[in-house]
């Protein structure tokens, strides 16, 4: 039997999610530039509240397409229209649209962003994240990822003087769902849910901790519905900007 067209490897859903966020943010969003894909258009956006405050939180999620909790809870967030005080907070909802829409941790290119940030030959989406933090300066990072294999919540922790607030997120998280008290996970020790790096690597997170900026990269376990780790993401984020 012959292969399917690269068209029917897409996730009609995933790509009307996309579509559903364009809509909901129209004119405030900006559209980047676009993944051109078996005659779709996947746009590569970001979304800026409180534009005119100067302390900034900047929030990522869809990096890894097969990672897909995080945007559907952004879209929720999002679309109860959150009211932030005092806060300017900068959203890039689905980094890697392509790797969404076809469930896979790559981009159009076959490159997992998240290992290209100290590349010769950075990816569109590697620089865009670089730009945006350039240009908006932030005291703070979330990433919203997912590890599809794991079984229980962790967050990887950079920066000093954030322990208590990753502290109190894990607890606020385990209202809903596990989290690992004592367990390696990728070579790095998990303790009470959190993992603070000893060893470097190419990451955002690496990139962001090289600039000083503290940031959080949470991962819902993949293994628990997806339903229950929507749920879990749009707390953070209620966390975060509150």
């Amino acid at each position: 039997m012959a292969e399917y067209s690269p068209y029917h490897k897409l996730i009609p859903e995933r790509f009307e999610i996309l579509e559903n966020l364009k809509s909901l943010l129209y004119k405030d969003l900006k559209v980047h530039f676009n993944i051109n894909y078996a005659e779709r258009k996947l746009p590569v956006i970001s979304y800026v509240i409180n534009p005119e405050i100067e302390e900034t939180i900047m929030i990522t999620a869809g990096c890894h397409g097969n990672e897909p909790a995080p945007i559907y809870a952004l879209y929720n967030f999002l679309k109860n229209n959150p009211k932030v005080r005092n806060k300017r907070i900068v959203i890039v909802p689905c980094i890697v649209p392509f790797g969404f829409c076809l469930h896979i941790d790559k981009n159009v290119n076959d490159v997992d962003i998240n290992r290209d940030f100290f590349s010769n030959k950075p990816q569109k989406e590697t620089k865009l994240l670089k730009q945006l933090v350039k240009k908006y300066k932030p005291t703070f990072v979330l990433n919203l990822h997912e590890d599809p294999d794991e079984e229980m919540f962790f967050l990887y922790l950079e920066g000093k003087g954030y322990r208590q607030k990753a502290e109190e997120l894990v607890s606020l998280v385990s209202k809903d769902m596990k989290f690992y008290k004592r367990r390696k996970v990728h070579d790095d020790m998990v303790i009470n849910g959190i993992i603070e790096p000893n060893e470097s690597s190419t990451s955002f997170e690496d990139y962001l901790t090289k600039l000083n900026i503290p940031n959080f990269c949470v991962e819902t376990p993949g293994l628990y519905p997806l339903k229950d780790r929507v749920k879990v993401h749009e707390k953070i984020l209620k966390f975060i900007v509150r």
